[in-house]
């Protein structure tokens, strides 16, 4: 199973260190995608912040392999919620932003938590 992994210019630095965690923790190839820039048609004025919904609809629209899961460096909110470290779709992709997550393995445990999300899993 490959999961491809995509990140923002500021979000780089974790690349290396999600792709080892998700490769540890559930056993999947990742390919690093490179450079995904944040879409600017998802950020929201009026909050601030970047709409996760419209981010994982544009990273879906973007990804090549089976699955996928992008770090970002923005700001994002969902739906009532003022704001979210990240969202996944079932069986396809997740998201996950680093603007509140203060070190690589939070970023890192943050993605295993989505990526769980993506592969079935759902919450305790």
């Amino acid at each position: 199973m490959k999961f491809d992994l995509f990140y923002t210019v500021s979000s780089e630095e974790f690349n290396h260190f999600v792709s080892n965690k998700l490769t540890k923790v559930y056993g999947v190839s990742v390919v690093d995608r490179g450079l995904l820039e944040a879409y600017e048609g998802a950020y929201n004025i009026k909050h601030r912040q970047y709409d996760a919904l419209i981010l994982l609809d544009y990273l879906l629209r973007n990804m090549t392999s089976e699955h996928a899961m992008w770090v970002i460096d923005s700001d994002m909110y969902y739906d009532n919620l003022n704001f979210v470290m990240g969202l996944a779709m079932y069986h396809l992709a997740g998201i996950v932003s680093t603007f509140r997550l203060d070190s690589a393995e939070m970023v890192a445990k943050e993605c295993v938590h989505e990526a769980g999300h993506v592969l079935g899993l759902d919450h305790c």
